[in-house]
């Protein structure tokens, strides 16, 4: 092997590192880190206090009909346990509350390569009624957010600051969403 070819085959290797995003796992910490209340649910508020569940009942995933065992399970815990949390945070939950909040469809987009990776989250909620199981509201989400080349050197360290970014940004929204009502 000539020079010329290991520069350019450890040229290629490090712009791959630095560039390459992947799917990534949750982490329930970081999401919640991310999150920022900017309003929370007023007493007379229509939804003060009345949730007290959260669950992933995935009927739809992007375009394909899938189950939920299909889907990244680790993901959509992650995702039930901050948004569990932050309803506690925007004054929405009360463990005897009479509604149960779920997440029925699922779609992310995450980027393949690039300096900046920005990733789409795409979530469906519905509030359940617990006592007859009617669907009192249902909202779907779209969020994204950019991790810039600046915030990490490494790609796939960019793709997870940007995923868990638009996942935050998506439990933010439905719960201001919520709070304002």
């Amino acid at each position: 092997m000539s020079i010329h070819s290991f520069k350019f085959l450890l040229f290629a290797l490090l712009s791959t590192l630095i560039l390459s995003g992947c799917a990534v796992q949750m982490d329930t910490k970081r999401l919640n880190e991310k999150i920022q209340v900017v309003v929370k649910a007023k007493p007379d508020g229509e939804f003060y206090k009345k949730i007290s569940s959260v669950k992933s009942n995935i009927r739809e995933f992007g375009d394909q009909k899938v189950t939920k065992d299909m889907i990244n399970l680790e993901t959509f815990k992650s995702i039930e346990k901050s948004l569990l949390s932050a309803l506690r945070r925007f004054d929405l939950y009360s463990e005897n509350g009479p509604y149960e909040l779920q997440i029925v469809a699922g779609h992310e987009k995450f980027p393949g390569f690039g300096a900046d990776m920005a990733v789409s989250a795409r979530l469906t909620y519905e509030l359940i009624v617990l006592k007859n199981k009617k669907v009192i509201l249902q909202e779907t989400v779209d969020t994204e957010y950019v991790a810039r080349f600046d915030e990490a050197f490494v790609g796939v360290e960019r793709a997870s600051i940007a995923a868990h970014g638009a996942f935050a940004k998506n439990i933010e929204r439905i719960c201001e969403i919520l709070a304002r009502r």
